[in-house]
């Protein structure tokens, strides 16, 4: 394999990669009965809230990612959402407080929100024709991959308690690397 091939597939494998973050956020559920049993002064509700309150500011961020994406550019705001999501994701593994851990999904949420919709624009710019819609059907498997892949991560660290499940979401921070060493920066 040539360099210029080689590249091409390392831009390639980078840009799908982030997929593999996009839906890992409700993959926390098998977490939630410890989780509870070690907050017993907290709500049911409010424990199973930290499986889905990512999902309402990923929505709002998808919104904010478009303004931020226009003044740092596309790529930055890529990168910005995978570290956001890889930082706040692994909160829970460091701070025991249930507030702290709330807020660090709702980042968390943020985070995926930033590159959520980008990581389809990012394939519209850079390929066309058959390669694009082959990319694109690949990415939808990455999202499933990656839950599928989180999922199984969290159910073997949960041998070693609840606050190892969250370890998963340190992925984000070398997807982040292969991301801006090998992706160009797109308008």
């Amino acid at each position: 394999m040539n360099k210029q091939n080689k590249l091409n597939l390392l831009t390639k494998i980078s840009v799908l990669s982030v997929s593999l973050i996009i839906t890992t956020g409700p993959a926390i559920s098998p977490l939630l009965p410890d989780i509870s049993n070690h907050y017993n002064n907290i709500s049911e509700a409010a424990i199973e809230s930290l499986s889905t309150v990512q999902q309402f500011s990923v929505v709002i961020s998808l919104i904010i990612a478009n303004f931020i994406s226009k003044k740092i550019g596309i790529k930055k705001t890529v990168i910005l959402g995978l570290l956001l999501a890889g930082f706040a994701g692994v909160v829970p593994f460091f701070i025991d407080n249930y507030y702290v851990i709330l807020i660090s999904r709702i980042v968390f949420g943020v985070g995926v929100g930033f590159f959520n919709s980008l990581a389809i624009t990012v394939i519209d710019l850079l390929y066309s024709g058959s390669e694009k819609t082959k990319l694109l059907g690949i990415r939808t498997s990455m999202e499933q991959l990656g839950y599928a892949l989180a999922s199984l991560m969290i159910g073997a660290l949960l041998l070693l308690g609840w606050r190892f499940g969250f370890l998963i979401y340190v992925w984000a921070i070398p997807i982040s690397f292969i991301f801006w060493k090998y992706v160009p920066e797109v308008q």
